[in-house]
């Protein structure tokens, strides 16, 4: 079938093949990767979760500090230290 046809013409024969198989065999690799770490994969996923959330918390803190000073504009007496304006007016 291909023994009469150019070598050349055999490699593009194969090659387009080759290109199809290709993604299926990284796939392999990577998950061969993958299972071969998979426990230091996931202590990793545990460190990025737990710096999300220190980084977050702060932030959320501060929003929402800053809207319950946003929230006592009008009457602040009593909540906002006692002085009667809030910070958020000065």
């Amino acid at each position: 079938m291909l023994h009469n046809k150019p070598v050349c013409w055999q490699l593009q024969y194969w090659a387009n093949y080759m290109v199809n198989i290709l993604p299926i065999l990284g796939v392999t690799g990577f998950l061969t990767l993958v299972a071969q770490y998979q426990i230091e994969l996931f202590w990793i996923g545990l460190a990025f979760n737990a710096a999300g959330i220190l980084y977050i918390v702060p932030k959320v803190v501060k929003a929402t500090t800053d809207s319950l000073h946003f929230s006592c504009r009008g009457n602040c007496y009593g909540q906002c230290g006692g002085s009667g304006s809030c910070s958020a007016n000065q």
